[in-house]
């Protein structure tokens, strides 16, 4: 079924002038209907079991403190103290002369506007779809579930497999300064000694700071990808080089909110996003995307209307670089870190990590019916571990992306009993298809300068 507004009683005539004139969906779909005019104005529906309206409103999240009494112990006694806590407090507000129309079922009805004791009538049918004219529905999203099980042989401090970091910086002097001999068979934390395998072979790997130096051998897992992901902040990265340097695959920045910075433009692309591309199919690198969420201020809430708007600026990015576009094989990613953005508090109880979690996937939805309607279709979350535990407790960040990439650094697969970093949903364990495994790499093929490094698990 589907609801068509087919006229407007003359209401420009009054000074008034209405956003639709004539519009088709399906039945329980809504679309936003607006009056421009500068005094506040009321639209109702003549027949509410057709079709109902109901002004749209907007939520804002506003911090405010309180003076509290706490009792300190001070020399075995207790002492009376006043501190300030500051609390978020939810403020939702009708928006003017905005509302939301919604079709419920077959039959007529009339969207209704009054000025100066005047009725100004759209007028609404509600049939069949087959009558009316249709839209291109947008790209089905392509979904994937999580695994529950990882089946591979465990690393230890001299047996190395691709797919699994070991931490080598307590049995080399602890931290130091780490070199590799060999990165193109593992990659190795200049700091604390943690090693990446990304090659089969040998390597030696030396804490030059107390002289200590460990062989070690990589075996390949077969069924892993190394990959790199890039922004502004790298610079210049030799793509070419990756790839000999045992590289298979990179995340470029698409952008960061809708901002001008130093790496991105006014509507928050990053500056070397082409620049990226470019590399990545001069090498013969397959790669994606991601875009980091954060409100378009830079500070504050996140709303519905700003990852609408950042997911615009992606999708004309990448339109306008389509043609070039032959090795995009990997999803867009929505980076989800932005404590300010994002959270509607920073607790972890049952009922701040819904509110938190049912927050996000207002946003992330938002950002991906924009990307749906674009023709982009495989999109993933990016977010930590204990991002994905404390605040994406939800099922539809668990069951409605194709891919989900993680963040966990410092991670020894050696002494851990899942190998590889989870997250938890339901108290049921779920393994990523894309570890982030950490930031302090330094390659050859970006001026020995560090880099984030990750495993992708076929």
């Amino acid at each position: 079924m589907a609801l068509t507004i087919v006229g407007v009683q003359n209401v420009q005539a009054a000074g008034i002038s209405l956003s639709v004139t004539k519009k088709t969906m399906k039945v329980g779909q809504s679309f936003t209907f607006k009056i421009n005019h500068s005094a506040s104005h009321v639209a109702r529906s003549t027949n509410t079991k057709i079709v109902s309206v109901t002004q749209k409103t907007k939520t804002k999240y506003v911090k405010k403190k309180k003076k509290v009494i706490i009792y300190k112990k001070v020399k075995k006694k207790y002492v009376k103290k006043n501190v300030w806590r500051t609390y978020t407090v939810k403020k939702v507000s009708k928006v003017k002369n905005t509302f939301s129309i919604k079709a419920k079922k077959n039959g007529n009805a009339s969207v209704r506007v009054v000025y100066r004791n005047k009725n100004y009538d759209c007028k609404v049918v509600v049939g069949s779809t087959s009558t009316t004219s249709k839209k291109a529905s947008p790209s089905n999203l392509i979904t994937s579930k999580p695994k529950t099980s990882y089946t591979a042989k465990c690393s230890t401090t001299n047996t190395m497999y691709v797919g699994q970091t070991v931490k080598l910086g307590k049995e080399l002097g602890g931290n130091g300064a780490y070199v590799s001999s060999k990165s193109s068979v593992a990659l190795v934390d200049t700091s604390t000694g943690l090693v990446m395998p990304i090659g089969e072979g040998k390597a030696k790997i030396t804490n030059t700071k107390s002289n200590k130096s460990k062989d070690i051998i990589v075996k390949d897992s077969k069924n892993v990808e190394v990959g790199i992901d890039v922004s502004y902040h790298n610079e210049t990265v030799n793509y070419k080089s990756a790839k000999s340097n045992g590289i298979d695959f990179v995340v470029i920045r698409g952008g960061n909110g809708y901002k001008k910075r130093t790496t991105t433009n006014a509507k928050g692309v990053d500056l070397n996003l082409k620049k990226n591309i470019d590399g990545c199919e001069a090498a013969g690198l397959k790669y994606g995307f991601y875009w980091y969420l954060q409100s378009n201020s830079g500070s504050g809430k996140m709303t519905e209307e700003h990852a609408e708007m950042q997911a615009t600026a992606m999708a004309d990015a990448l339109d306008r670089y389509k043609s070039s576009m032959k090795l995009f094989k990997l999803p867009i990613y929505l980076d989800l870190e932005q404590h300010s953005a994002l959270l509607v508090s920073e607790g972890n109880d049952s009922k701040e990590m819904k509110e938190n979690a049912a927050f996000q996937k207002k946003i992330c939805q938002a950002f991906i019916n924009v990307l749906l309607k674009r023709g982009y279709n495989n999109i993933g979350i990016y977010a930590s571990r204990s991002w994905y535990n404390d605040y994406l407790q939800d099922e539809y960040f668990v069951n409605q992306f194709a891919s989900r990439w993680l963040a966990n650094y410092q991670f020894d697969s050696a002494n851990n009993s899942t190998m590889i970093p989870t997250f938890k949903y339901n108290n049921k364990t779920y393994y990523p298809d894309i570890w982030q495994t950490g930031e302090n790499f330094k390659v050859s093929f970006n001026g020995s300068k560090a880099i984030d490094m990750n495993y992708r698990y076929l």
